[in-house]
């Protein structure tokens, strides 16, 4: 399947643009684009992960995708697994934001994956999500 992102370097940081027919499949392209600019290796989906966010941080898609790519940037740092695979089970957007999501990959291994982008953050810069006929989102990233 032909991967929904591209990524867009620049000198000072790196951007993704990603697409889907929901939110919860731009929200799972976007976690396949982040992890591709970390690494150009082959991520197995050999084990699954659990990941729930509940945050205070706002009802807008944008504050959910940052929130979303923060914390597997989190996942990233703290467990060290990458992941390939991304299932969004449930993503509410009312008082707080919601994320249920199961998530595939392997752990991080130097033997394996070579990291040749290490990103600190997702930003609110230029952050945009529009629905026209499809969901599309660029998000831009602290290296």
């Amino acid at each position: 399947m032909k991967p929904k992102y591209r990524i867009i370097e620049n000198l000072s940081d790196v951007a993704v643009e990603a697409w889907g027919n929901s939110p919860e499949e731009l929200f799972a392209y976007m976690g396949q684009g982040m992890f591709a600019v970390m690494t150009d290796s082959r991520i197995l989906a050999r084990d699954s992960y659990k990941i729930s966010i509940r945050e205070d941080c706002g009802s807008s898609y944008e504050e959910a995708m940052v929130a979303w790519c923060n914390e597997l940037i989190y996942q990233f740092e703290t467990s060290k697994v990458l992941f390939s695979r991304f299932n969004i089970n449930k993503l509410a957007l009312q008082k707080n934001t919601q994320i249920e999501a199961e998530v595939w990959g392997e752990p991080f291994d130097q033997n394996k994956h070579e990291i040749k982008v290490a990103i600190k953050a997702a930003t609110y810069h230029q952050l945009k999500i529009e629905q026209n006929g499809q969901w599309r989102c660029q998000l831009i990233f602290d290296i």
